[in-house]
């Protein structure tokens, strides 16, 4: 016999002509054409709410009204979004799954809905759509799995400081991390949203990476560079000089719906960190120890949650968990003992070392912190990178002194 499913007439609203709003993860209030045209077509609204009865309104109100939050229509949908985390917050609304409401006639061109009657939205996957997990990482070899990682030691950065002759380039520490979050649409405006990346770039958890790895000499700072106007962002960590190459490069792709750019996945926003190595004296940096690698990898671990945070709070853009997040690095050198000092440590005879590593991680719930996702990148990097013979003894070390006391 059949198994028949019942069909959702929930489901069927949600593109069709009655008003409905989706309270996202994370304080985002999204709501269709339907809805849209209900209050009046809006360029701003005012939010609304009786905390008795548990009904969050919108009104639509002009864009110079105090209270006023920004309607931004998202990109190839006819859907609209208002950045209502501060309001949600303060009326202590709980935001943890994204759920779908019927809109509600209220009067007086008010519209809007009943937290008791919401529906979980479904995600890809069948389950509950829900915030990005950003603090728990599976470690995968899997290329497959990460297709826009595997991207990530091709693309390019404008800046002509890079345009070394072959063979002559230094050591070189990549960082990506994508996420996955509705298209940019025309909100914030292009410059604002290069100004917002230059704010992100200077956020302590980045800046500390970056110093980790180099020393940055005095009259350098984060400036916009390049890009491809709405496509892509880019800023270098550079001096005066535009011939110099910079410390550092941040390469921005936010996804763009169906307008996305090659080798990019529409599904997910794209962050780039390229980082030179350097001394004090501006030639390339000290090798360092496995120790330092394991606090460095920690540290890129923990970058895709503060680039969701920006993604939400400073774009106004819905992150969700499907697909799930990603994070990778990419080590190259001429010899890899340029970037990683082995202490002693041997390789295996008969073995060849390469010159570059690479580390992937898929977020997964039931995967493992920041510290024991770097201990899974140096395995890997000891067993396939620099096939060292006896490193065990030295990891265990790291992870018996990265345990909480």
């Amino acid at each position: 016999m059949p198994e028949f499913t019942e069909f959702s007439r929930q489901g069927a609203r949600s593109g069709g002509s009655d008003p409905m709003f989706t309270l996202q993860a994370r304080g985002l209030i999204s709501f269709n054409q339907a809805a849209y045209e209900a209050l009046g077509e809006p360029v701003a609204v005012a939010l609304l709410y009786d905390p008795k009865e548990g009904v969050v309104a919108l009104r639509m109100v002009p864009k110079a009204y105090e209270n006023a939050y920004t309607v931004r229509k998202q990109q190839q949908a006819q859907s609209y979004l208002v950045g209502a985390q501060g309001f949600v917050a303060h009326y202590g609304i709980p935001t943890r799954r994204a759920r779908r409401f019927t809109g509600r006639d209220y009067g007086d061109g008010v519209w809007g809905f009943d937290l008791n009657e919401g529906v979980a939205v479904q995600n890809r996957r069948g389950g509950q759509a829900g915030p990005p997990v950003t603090d728990c990482w599976r470690a995968t070899s899997d290329g497959f799995e990460v297709p826009g990682l595997m991207n990530m030691n091709h693309k390019a950065m404008s800046h002509p400081g890079y345009m070394r002759q072959p063979g002559q380039e230094p050591p070189l520490v990549r960082v990506g991390m994508l996420v996955a979050c509705g298209p940019l649409g025309e909100d914030p405006p292009t410059s604002e949203v290069r100004g917002r990346l230059i704010g992100f770039l200077t956020y302590a958890p980045v800046m500390e990476l970056i110093n980790a790895l180099s020393v940055i000499g005095p009259g350098v700072a984060w400036a916009p560079w390049g890009g491809h106007g709405r496509y892509s962002f880019e800023a270098a960590l550079t001096g005066e000089s535009d011939q110099e190459a910079p410390y550092a490069s941040g390469l921005l792709v936010p996804p763009r719906g169906s307008a996305a750019r090659y080798g990019s996945d529409s599904r997910f926003a794209e962050l780039v960190l390229d980082i030179e190595p350097r001394g004090p004296q501006g030639g390339p940096a000290q090798a360092a120890d496995l120790a330092a690698w394991h606090d460095r990898f920690a540290q890129a671990l923990k970058l895709p949650a503060l680039f969701e945070h920006f993604l939400a709070n400073e774009l106004g853009l819905s992150t969700a968990d499907d697909p799930p997040a990603q994070v990778g690095v990419w080590l190259k050198a001429r010899n890899i003992t340029d970037l990683v000092d082995i202490k002693g440590l041997q390789a295996v005879r008969g073995s060849m070392m390469s010159n570059q590593f690479t580390g992937w991680a898929v977020a997964d719930p039931n995967g493992k912190e920041p510290g024991g996702t770097s201990l899974d990148w140096l395995t890997s990097m000891c067993d396939h990178t620099l096939h060292l013979d006896g490193y065990e003894p030295v990891l265990a070390d790291i992870e018996a002194a990265d345990r909480p006391r």
